[in-house]
């Protein structure tokens, strides 16, 4: 009886860490493509302004 009312708590809690690890790393996905957007942008406006 204890087991049984035990086992669906853990489970909540995997499919909650699951749920946070995948929202982590969206989050660290589109910190990185910010990141990458805005090296891009700054070597491009770099090497525009070198050119001239």
């Amino acid at each position: 009886m204890t087991f049984y009312s035990h086992k669906p708590l853990q489970f909540q809690i995997g499919k909650m860490a699951v749920l946070a690890g995948n929202l982590l790393l969206s989050i660290m996905i589109i910190i990185t493509s910010m990141k990458l957007r805005v090296a891009i942008k700054y070597n491009t406006t770099a090497i525009l302004y070198h050119s001239t």
